[in-house]
């Protein structure tokens, strides 16, 4: 019976030990976990097409935060980062910095001399609006926020709640016409001279079209029309020499016989005077 009594006792003594121990180290756990990230905004309205700042702030809840990495998501349907920038303070950069925007994840690490305890900004991040709709970047819990080697982040992610709406339709006036200015203007009178000109030398070759001999329009009908002038003309020519050659007989055949009539009026004097020489 007094066994089981001390046994009972050394149970009860152990169990307190244990509970305290518990009770110290969450007690640690939470004093020294106390320390936040947050987004600037905690919901945003923004368009499509259009670029908006997100800044991550750090609130130290007076511990001397001097090395930061936050870990924070996306959804790379809506959203992509085009740029970060870093609060110049924060002049230790740390490795294994990540930005995947095809996975919506971003990792940046980056740290201060001597650590401080005032709110600060972190980071600026340039997001560009992918399309319509609601989605959120969130803070992960795995982040930290450390003070001597001592992560006093509390663990809870932070989140902004994003609705993207659509761009402005662009919108034009068609009754507006841009002012002239003097340079336009020369162009806007020597485009119109130009355009006059063109015209009018236009309605000149429609004009000389029309009034052209079929000598200068080698269609069809030319073509005919050109035979029969050759025809014409060769047969005009042929005419031409057969009347040259009738005139040419004709006068052949005349001096032929005038000959004939002087030749034989000559014979006839002659034997004449033959005749009468013999008579004397």
């Amino acid at each position: 019976m007094f066994k089981k009594q001390k046994l009972n006792a050394m149970a009860k003594f152990f169990f307190g030990i244990s509970l305290l121990a518990l009770f110290l180290v969450f007690g640690k756990a939470q004093a020294e976990g106390n320390a936040a990230l947050y987004f600037s905004e905690a919901s945003e309205t923004h368009k499509v097409g259009q670029s908006f700042v997100l800044d991550v702030n750090v609130n130290p809840y007076g511990n001397a935060i001097d090395t930061i990495r936050v870990n924070l998501h996306f959804d790379p349907a809506y959203l992509e980062i085009k740029s970060v920038s870093r609060n110049a303070a924060y002049s230790y950069s740390a490795g294994g910095n990540v930005l995947d925007n095809n996975h919506g994840y971003f990792s940046y690490g980056s740290g201060m001399p001597n650590g401080s305890n005032q709110i600060n900004k972190f980071l600026s991040l340039t997001f560009v609006v992918k399309k319509t709709g609601t989605t959120q970047v969130s803070i992960d819990p795995d982040s930290l926020l450390l003070s001597d080697g001592v992560n006093e982040f509390n663990g809870q992610g932070s989140s902004a709640a994003l609705k993207f709406i659509p761009a402005d339709p662009v919108k034009t006036d068609p009754q507006k016409k841009p002012l002239p200015t003097e340079t336009n203007a020369a162009s806007a009178s020597i485009g119109e001279n130009a355009v006059k000109e063109a015209k009018a030398s236009n309605e000149a070759v429609s004009g000389n079209n029309l009034s052209q001999s079929s000598s200068d329009r080698p269609d069809i009908t030319d073509f005919y029309t050109s035979s029969s002038s050759v025809k014409s003309a060769t047969a005009s020519t042929n005419t031409d020499d057969t009347a040259t050659t009738a005139s040419s007989t004709a006068y052949g055949l005349s001096f032929s016989k005038l000959f004939w009539i002087i030749a034989i009026i000559i014979i006839i004097i002659i034997i004449g005077i033959i005749l009468i020489g013999s008579a004397a």
